[in-house]
């Protein structure tokens, strides 16, 4: 950066100022395009110049190109952090890295006043990438005392992971809350699809890849194929989507019985490869889809070995789908299978939350991930059936979790408790589970 915009960079602060987000304008800087974001006082409109500089610095392109989405979320993480000193009556300049400890751990032990849920593990690591980075930038491009600075001041370096790590000490000490429940009928199953809804998801997500006819130019089926290698399989979102045609190559022209475990090489968690089963009626579904629907949609493209990919007619039609793709269709499956929730989302007014206005609105009940919990549910009542005596061990194995505690806590905590009300709830579930295979082979 040049030495004439680190001149213009005024120190001094507004007393009590009211941060608020908008958009820059032709007379703002003129080294600044319009609509790049900015945070300015609401009573003064001065703005806060070292969010403004540090994001035009580091994302902001000698063409004057940047990401919007980015630097747009960028500058509400650090949006948030400046308002959360302000609360605290902490000049920026003089934040600690036990300011810092103390703003994670708002975060960890509340709920965000948009989405009135508990902040995300991702949310609060993504919020501390352009902080940390602000005070980075600004070590570099500001005249700053070092020899003055209070002791542990976010200037001086310290790892982001002792910052998590003394957080998740928080967590580890804080008591569980003990939730009681003396009549089962009464406790709604967290986060496991039943047998209706599921049925439901799949009539909204497309055609079935062993129906899908190219001629006649169905819905595509890749949509229903991922949910199902998740809900059949237990992997997690990045795990179908980093299948490869490679793998399944193998079972082309071979008589596949559904009720056989076909072993499998998948990449997990950690970038290690893992020895699965998938049972014959996922192989399949998904061969269907490589021989009809991808076979054609591949069609003089640049093979580039992904077994998910985005259908004909879309922009990026033969590319690897995303991550983002699949949850999104999820979602609208979800909302229109009527699968919803209703929310009370807060909005600031004009910025200024201490004047608020409630919202009302519905959003989806499950998420992608919730097909693993379904997953899990569904197999131990499976193997229960067949007389399995610890059908946990065969699950943990499948899901990927070294620890076997991780899936009877988290995935399977409701089991026993709720097991004579979801024997009669799941019955239907139970016999299509069968299709699953045998759970002696998901063990083995």
């Amino acid at each position: 950066m040049s030495d004439t915009k680190i001149s213009e960079l005024e120190q001094g602060s507004v007393e009590f100022p009211e941060w608020i987000k908008g958009k820059a304008t032709k007379t703002t800087y003129g080294f600044i395009p319009e609509d790049f974001p900015i945070i300015y006082d609401r009573l003064s409109g001065k703005v806060f110049q070292p969010a403004l500089l540090f994001l035009a610095d580091c994302y902001l392109s000698k063409g004057g190109r940047y990401v919007v989405n980015t630097v747009g979320s960028y500058c509400d993480d650090i949006l948030d952090y400046v308002r959360f000193c302000r609360e605290v009556n902490l000049d920026w300049l003089a934040a600690t890295w036990e300011n810092l400890d103390d703003y994670v751990g708002i975060m960890e032990g509340n709920v965000s006043p948009v989405r009135r849920e508990p902040y995300r593990e991702g949310t609060v690591t993504r919020r501390l990438v352009p902080i940390l980075g602000l005070y980075k930038w600004a070590s570099r491009n500001l005249s700053l005392e070092m020899e003055v600075l209070s002791p542990g001041s976010l200037f001086l370096p310290r790892v982001i992971e002792k910052v998590y790590s003394e957080n998740q000490k928080r967590r580890r000490e804080s008591k569980p809350v003990e939730v009681r429940g003396d009549a089962a009928e009464n406790v709604r199953i967290p986060r496991v699809l039943q047998r209706a809804e599921m049925d439901s998801l799949y009539a909204r997500l497309g055609t079935d890849s062993e129906v899908f006819d190219c001629d006649k130019r169905t819905e595509t089926s890749v949509f229903r194929l991922a949910t199902y290698i998740s809900h059949q399989s237990g992997l997690r979102l990045f795990e179908v989507v980093g299948l490869k045609v490679a793998q399944f190559q193998k079972f082309i022209g071979t008589t596949i019985h559904p009720l056989e475990m076909y072993p499998m090489h998948v990449k997990r968690k950690g970038g290690r490869t893992k020895l699965l089963h998938f049972h014959g009626v996922l192989v399949s579904k998904i061969l269907a889809y490589v021989q009809k629907e991808r076979e054609s949609v591949m069609n003089g493209q640049f093979e580039h070995g992904y077994l998910l990919v985005n259908q004909s007619g879309a922009t990026s039609a033969g590319r690897p789908v995303s991550r983002r793709n699949i949850q999104r269709r999820f979602t609208k499956a979800c909302m229109d299978a009527g699968l919803v929730i209703t929310v009370r989302k807060t909005h600031p007014t004009n910025g200024d939350w201490t004047n608020c206005r409630v919202e009302i609105t519905e959003m989806a009940r499950f998420s992608f991930h919730d097909l693993r919990h379904t997953f899990a549910v569904w197999a131990y009542y499976a193997m229960r059936s067949a007389g399995i005596e610890e059908p946990w061990k065969g699950i943990a194995d499948q899901l990927g979790h070294e620890d076997v505690l991780t899936t009877i806590k988290t995935y399977l905590q409701c089991c026993r408790t709720f097991e004579s009300y979801v024997s009669d709830k799941f019955v239907s579930s139970l016999n299509a589970m069968a299709r699953v295979g045998s759970a002696e082979a998901r063990i083995h």
